[in-house]
């Protein structure tokens, strides 16, 4: 009998300096373009959302990849895309956060996700990071907050 592995990821990560680069238009197209990376990978994304200076994605992940590498494969096609789109320098942050999330607040992590603008209105990106840092016992990393 094989094993069963029902692990879901909530990952985020910002665009260098966290610029204000992604647009409503930029990032639909980008959203969709990492749906398709991580599938070609044989990993599913769950849900993905963002604002204009970072993205949120949850991802169902399985026992054979490494969150890393899903990470870094993630940004540097989706930072290649964006450059070929708009014609100018794009990078991702180097550093990104990564929350475990249970089976049972998949449902939870799903709504959060989707309604990352109002979220936005309320709490910029930093204080959301802290929050979920805080809440995971963790204090926020220096590299995160550049």
């Amino acid at each position: 009998m094989g094993s069963l592995i029902c692990r879901y990821d909530h990952i985020v990560f910002a665009t260098k300096r966290r610029e204000p680069v992604l647009t409503k238009d930029l990032r639909n197209v980008i959203f969709e373009a990492i749906k398709t990376i991580v599938k070609q990978t044989g990993l599913s994304v769950v849900a993905i959302n963002g604002v204009s200076d970072h993205v949120h994605i949850l991802l169902r992940m399985d026992q054979k990849h490494i969150l890393s590498d899903v990470v870094r494969d993630i940004k540097r096609s989706s930072s290649s895309l964006i450059r070929k789109m708009t014609g100018q320098h794009f990078q991702w942050q180097r550093h990104y956060a990564a929350f475990s999330v249970s089976a049972t607040g998949v449902q939870s992590v799903i709504r959060y996700i989707n309604n990352q603008q109002h979220h936005h209105n309320e709490v910029d990106a930093l204080g959301e990071l802290n929050k979920f840092a805080q809440l995971a016992g963790e204090k926020l990393p220096y590299d995160l907050l550049e």
